[in-house]
């Protein structure tokens, strides 16, 4: 029996029947939305745990690290915009069931890559399918549950899927790595692809928009090329531009910081002019709405990058097992999917205002035991693992309501709108700050090799060196730099992680205070405008 019969069949059911029906059908197309969102999680959190493993598999460099992390996020923020307009005009279950089936597809072309180039250009596409899959997912469920408490209850059950799948990505990953092999860890969103695509084609009603906002694809051009000459310039910079990198007068950078303002400006001017504009600007008028996008950058300049290089510092810094570096990483991303609620339950008593600058201040505090352990090479049980646990505890407070202050802050009309400039501003501001995080690396790797082998002061060994270092290979540093010791190369990797850390804890203090200020701004005839809320 096909579903159509089923379908006939009901018609002359009873009405207990029929309840009963729908129930287990719209649970199924929860638990395919689910999966959706695990695969997701997992895609995230996963992958830096195996990031050591492919400069010794694939050969892959520092930079060739940050173009596999930050293509997949450069793919999501592109996409986002385009992938709300199309699902509302050929229908959220046809663009759902499109974009899965392309991550699970994009996911096999990573598992089978053979070189970084190869591997980085599948994220990209992975990146692109999967920020797909976010949007729609989003609108399928508000579709799919219209009843408020239901629909409440469905987004709580697919956030604490997607926050599993971040929390326990790590952990994922070092599992397939320490049994199998690091193919697996992208290869296995292929094979959980196929059940939810068969699950959501049979359970999820098709659906659309009343009304569907055309495709700024001029505004998305400028603003994709802004990002990528900004990225070309952080992850290129030093090579291309050796050894005068470091001065804003060099030609290369005054022509990269030049041309990216351009085009962001003209970016700008355009949806200040059109009707439909891809970014509401007049939205960051509105203080609890700017206030929230602050805190959201400001654990993307500290948290969500940093768990990028800390796989590096565990295996390379320490000289952790694969699977003892994955268990460790639990303790810095399971907090983060434990205290929501906490988080939601002390914004109802002091409201959002307070509580996002309080978290990235916790999240800050944990930084500072990270830093002091680093300095002064404490036991890990003394600093690294307390202070994982409290940098996670910190940004798990305030990760969900972030979101839900975006939307809530807006006029209900605007409500989509908030969620996408939300979303679009942490996953731009992440893709360049792992980019800056590893230009951060080599930089502070290369100063401390200067400072120990003085022979080596025309950059061009050191430099070598510290990528080679960055990137986890020890063995291509030495033979950079000859007098060079294995003990000095993990010394020197130690020392740039220590910029790393600093640059996070200083990051999270300046963000909580920005974001604090701008909570307590009263902006005038914001909610006469239409702007704001009550």
């Amino acid at each position: 029996m096909n579903w159509m019969e089923i379908s006939i069949y009901f018609k002359k059911a009873p009405d207990w029947e029929i309840a009963m029906f729908s129930d287990v059908k719209s649970s199924l197309a929860l638990f395919s939305v689910c999966l959706a969102a695990l695969m997701f999680g997992l895609e995230i959190s996963s992958v830096p745990v195996i990031l050591p493993t492919l400069e010794s598999t694939l050969g892959a460099s520092i930079r060739d690290m940050q173009g596999i992390m930050a293509s997949c996020t450069i793919g999501c923020a592109v996409v986002l915009n385009v992938s709300g307009s199309l699902a509302d005009r050929y229908g959220r279950r046809f663009i759902l069931c499109l974009s899965v089936g392309a991550f699970g597809i994009t996911s096999l072309a990573c598992g089978l890559s053979t070189s970084p180039l190869s591997l980085i250009i599948a994220r990209l596409n992975q990146g692109i399918a999967g920020g797909a899959m976010l949007t729609c997912v989003v609108a399928t469920l508000n579709s799919q549950f219209p009843d408020g408490a239901k629909r409440s209850q469905a987004f709580g059950t697919w956030g604490t899927v997607f926050g599993a799948g971040l929390g326990f990505g790590p952990i994922v990953g070092g599992l397939l790595l320490e049994f199998s092999n690091w193919r697996w860890t992208f290869l296995i969103h292929t094979v959980i692809a196929l059940p939810t695509l068969f699950l959501l084609k049979k359970s999820v009603r098709e659906t659309k928009g009343v009304s569907s906002r055309s495709l700024d694809i001029v505004g998305m051009s400028l603003l994709a090329s802004a990002i990528f000459i900004i990225l070309y310039y952080v992850v290129e910079g030093p090579s291309l531009g050796r050894p005068k990198f470091t001065s804003i007068f060099s030609v290369f950078s005054v022509f990269s910081v030049f041309s990216s303002a351009v085009f962001l400006s003209t970016f700008y001017y355009r949806q200040k002019h059109i009707e439909n504009p891809t970014i509401d600007f007049s939205l960051f008028k509105v203080p609890a709405f700017s206030g929230e996008i602050l805190g959201a950058i400001g654990m993307n300049f500290s948290f969500w990058p940093f768990i990028i290089y800390l796989p590096l510092y565990l295996k390379l810094g320490l000289g952790l097992p694969s699977l003892d570096a994955s268990l460790l990483l639990l303790s810095y991303t399971l907090p983060a999917i434990l205290s929501p609620p906490l988080g939601e339950y002390l914004a109802l008593r002091w409201q959002a205002r307070i509580i996002i600058p309080l978290g990235l201040l916790i999240s800050g505090l944990g930084f500072s035991l990270l830093l002091v352990g680093e300095i002064f090479s404490l036991q890990i049980t003394f600093s690294l693992l307390p202070g994982s646990i409290l940098s996670g505890f910190g940004v798990g407070l305030i990760n969900t309501l972030i979101t839900n202050t975006s939307t809530q802050s807006v006029n209900p009309h605007q409500a989509g709108m908030a969620s996408e400039i939300d979303t679009s501003a942490n996953l731009i501001t992440l893709s360049i700050i792992i980019s800056l995080m590893g230009a951060l690396l080599v930089g502070g790797i290369g100063r401390h090799l200067a400072q120990d082998s003085p022979s080596h002061e025309n950059g061009l060994g050191i430099h070598s060196a510290a990528e080679a270092l960055a990137a986890g290979n020890i063995d291509n540093a030495l033979e950079q730099i000859p007098e060079l010791t294995a003990a000095g190369a993990r010394e020197a990797f130690t020392a740039g992680f220590l910029c790393l850390t600093a640059f996070a804890f200083v990051s999270l203090l300046l963000f909580s205070v920005l974001s604090f200020v701008t909570f307590r701004i009263r902006s005038r005839d914001v909610t006469s405008k239409g702007i704001g809320r009550e």
